[in-house]
């Protein structure tokens, strides 16, 4: 029931002095509702998940809250939002989190019991205190979860990540740069993963050049779906010629931080993953 509607049943149901004691009361329960609102859409992160047929992901969740708070007890909720490539919900589940407890979730078993069915996309986590008076939420005010994104492969490679790109309110990002320098020894190939955060539409041109020259190697356009995310394959016996070193560039990013996971796949079917 909303606050107006409560309001109106209070108002015809009890005598004007007992609606006006309890007008404090009702009013500290639609700040501490609006508050709770507002908090679980401040700043929800967002990376990407794997689902391959070699490749799985499991996601690491706590209740940070606890150590915020840790002299008061208190329960919290963990809301998971799974996106296709095209930006569509795929699903959704809420996972409890105990006072210091933790969760994990691992996205291929759960994608098998709901029926789910994609190789990637983007995924957000929200977590939120059960009760909106919870001394630590009441400290710190609008919260971000940090969680941890894990990568396990049949072939024994793994990866370990924290979100860095954000939904809502984002901006695309002009003239992207890599920071990590590519050696091509014993390289196959290089693969991006692009999450976007942004409810807008979006095209990127990704380029890979050599980091000596900047001469251009490769280049691939991506179009985006608000909430969409892709999968960019640049490989090494495709080019023309394959210098020592490559850099990745772009003459922009969909959305805030939104920088790919950069995988590196080798010759021999390991791989490493991590922030580009």
């Amino acid at each position: 029931m909303a606050f107006q509607e409560l309001r109106s049943v209070l108002r015809e149901n009890l005598p004007s002095p007992v609606v006006s004691g309890l007008k404090h009361t009702y009013l500290g329960l639609e700040r501490a509702y609006h508050r709770c609102k507002t908090a679980e859409t401040a700043s929800v992160q967002t990376t990407i998940y794997l689902n391959t047929a070699t490749c799985r992901t499991f996601i690491g969740l706590n209740n940070f809250y606890s150590w915020l708070g840790a002299d008061k007890a208190g329960q919290a909720h963990a809301k998971v939002v799974f996106f296709n490539p095209q930006g569509e919900t795929l699903l959704t589940v809420k996972r409890p989190l105990e006072f210091f407890g933790s969760c994990m979730i691992d996205v291929r078993a759960l994608f098998t019991e709901h029926r789910a069915q994609t190789e990637f996309g983007i995924f957000t986590v929200a977590v939120r205190p059960n009760n909106p008076w919870n001394v630590a939420a009441k400290k710190i005010g609008k919260s971000t979860a940090i969680f941890y994104c894990f990568y396990q492969d049949d072939n024994g490679s793994i990866g370990l990540i924290h979100p860095n790109a954000r939904i809502g309110t984002v901006a695309p990002v002009q003239n992207w740069n890599s920071l990590q320098v590519i050696s091509t020894q014993g390289l196959a190939s290089v693969v991006l993963y692009q999450m976007h955060g942004g409810n807008y539409a979006h095209q990127s041109t990704y380029r890979l050049v050599e980091l000596a020259s900047g001469e251009e190697l490769a280049s691939r356009v991506v179009e985006y779906r608000p909430y969409g995310s892709a999968r960019i394959e640049f490989r090494l016996d495709e080019l023309a010629r394959v210098p020592a070193e490559i850099l990745l560039k772009a003459d922009s990013l969909p959305s805030s931080n939104a920088k790919p996971l950069l995988q590196r796949v080798y010759k021999n079917g390991l791989f490493s993953i991590s922030h580009s």
